[in-house]
């Protein structure tokens, strides 16, 4: 059993890495294949909108392994990833240096304990929001960074799986939470962003939003 979210994460940095690597058996690739589409059509997603010209700063919240942020920063943005897992961030530092970029920087951090020095073009969140329980004091510290643009996936409220995940995760002691289209609104108007797209993909909620 896992004592908590952070302990969760750190046993399971390279199963979640896996999804994004073909470095494994058939079997596991297949099922990826199956039932995580969704997690690499976010990240694709999230790079097509992120790699547009006006964006050049990008914060990358619960960047995990850091796929996402290397691909960004191979297109020449200046990107930081945060993730409070440290074999997440081991991770992330070992593709960085597999990748040969410079442009990006991983932090070991709470995101909300942090001290950023400095305001973002653009911020991401996927797959953050799904163990947030008070999704309401993240939004307001993220809104404080942003200047242009914020990315953001939100697992589905209602749907069979959700269930199912809801139930193999408790087992775990690894919290998760779920939402409908109408608690999206509603948190993020209350933080001065403004939904510009929400569309869903597989289990979840893709949303960008602009800043006011």
């Amino acid at each position: 059993m896992f004592t908590d979210l952070k302990e969760y994460f750190s046993k399971k940095a390279k199963n979640f890495d896996a999804i994004y690597s073909e470095e494994t058996n058939f079997i596991l690739r297949y099922l990826n294949k199956k039932l995580r589409w969704d997690i690499i059509e976010r990240m694709n997603l999230a790079f097509h909108i992120l790699r547009q010209d006006f964006i050049t700063s990008i914060l990358d919240i619960g960047c995990g392994s850091g796929r996402l942020s290397v691909k960004l920063a191979k297109e020449g943005k200046k990107v930081v990833g945060i993730d409070y897992s440290s074999n997440m961030i081991k991770l992330a530092r070992e593709f960085k240096n597999k990748e040969k970029v410079e442009n990006v920087e991983f932090i070991c951090a709470d995101f909300l304990r942090y001290n950023f020095t400095q305001k973002f073009d653009a911020t991401v969140a996927l797959g953050f929001f799904d163990y947030v329980k008070e999704p309401q004091v993240y939004l307001k510290k993220i809104s404080s960074l942003t200047t242009k643009i914020f990315i953001a996936t939100f697992p589905r409220k209602g749907t069979f799986r959700s269930v199912l995940r809801k139930c193999r995760l408790f087992f775990l002691r690894c919290p998760v939470y779920f939402y409908t289209r109408s608690d999206i609104y509603k948190n993020f108007e209350e933080n001065s962003f403004k939904i510009k797209d929400i569309f869903i993909v597989g289990q979840l909620y893709f949303v960008s939003a602009l800043k006011r």
